[in-house]
C-alpha cells in the first residue's frame, strides 16, 4: 500500500502543531496487492525493517497455520525465529511483532481487534 504523504499530513491529530506536521517524512512505501483470502488468511506477513527502511511481505507457512494457530500465534513464531535467550528488551536486533488473528476485522466477536505486543522472555524469564 503506497502511502500519500499529503494525506497522512491532512490526518494526523487535530491538536499536532504545524511544526510537528512539517516535520514528518515518507520513510519507506510498499505498494500492496491484496492476495485472496483463504479461510481468513492472506499467507503472508508484512515486514518493516526499521534499520534500513525496507519493507516486504513474508509468506505464512502451511506448518505456520498448522502450528501456531492466529496473531498470537504468529507473533511467537515470528520472535522465537528472531531472538535468542541472549536478546535483551532494549537490544536493537529485538523485534516487534503487531498481529491480528485469522478473525481480526470483524465486529461480530467482542476483542477481535486487541493487539498484544510482548516479548517470549519477558515472562519470568531470568533474562527478561
Amino acid at each position: 500500500m503506497a502511502i500519500d504523504a499529503q494525506k497522512m499530513k491532512a490526518t494526523l491529530a487535530p491538536h499536532a502543531s504545524a511544526g510537528v506536521r512539517a516535520a514528518h517524512k515518507v520513510l519507506a512505501e510498499y505498494t500492496y496487492k491484496p492476495p485472496e483470502v483463504v479461510k481468513g488468511y492472506a499467507n503472508q506477513t508484512l515486514y518493516i525493517n526499521l534499520d534500513d527502511n525496507t519493507i516486504q511481505a513474508k509468506p505464512v507457512t502451511d506448518q505456520m497455520k498448522e502450528i501456531f494457530i492466529g496473531g498470537r500465534g504468529f507473533g511467537l513464531w515470528h520472535l522465537w525465529n528472531a531472538v535468542t535467550p541472549q536478546t535483551k528488551w532494549d537490544s536493537p536486533e529485538n523485534e516487534i511483532v503487531i498481529s491480528s488473528g485469522p478473525l481480526g476485522g470483524n465486529d461480530q466477536f467482542s476483542r477481535l481487534g486487541q493487539v498484544v505486543v510482548r516479548h517470549p522472555l519477558a515472562d519470568g524469564h531470568p533474562g527478561g
